[in-house]
């Protein structure tokens, strides 16, 4: 698996404790770009992150789960719950 050098620095930012990324998707919502990434935990759980691509606040969501789809599921639905909470904000439907 390759990562892009600037998704390396977004991806270990509050990761400490963690290994290295499984594995790093992209997903598109309303025609955003949003990158997941998700890695297994000391404890053996799966932690998933997703994030803008070149965004300053890029962030969007984290969530945790017993499995790798179940966590990358949980974040992706977060992630798109928080995208619609900034459209909304800005008068989008």
């Amino acid at each position: 698996m390759s990562l892009k050098a600037g998704a390396v620095a977004v991806l270990i930012v509050g990761l400490a404790g963690l290994t290295a990324p499984a594995a790093e998707t992209e997903a598109r919502y309303l025609g955003q770009a949003i990158r997941i990434a998700t890695t297994r935990t000391a404890e053996g759980g799966w932690r998933a992150e997703a994030v803008l691509p070149g965004n300053a606040a890029p962030r969007l969501a984290t969530a945790t789960g017993t499995s790798e789809d179940k966590a990358r599921n949980a974040v992706l639905a977060a992630a798109m719950a928080e995208l619609d909470r900034r459209r909304a904000g800005t008068g989008k439907p």
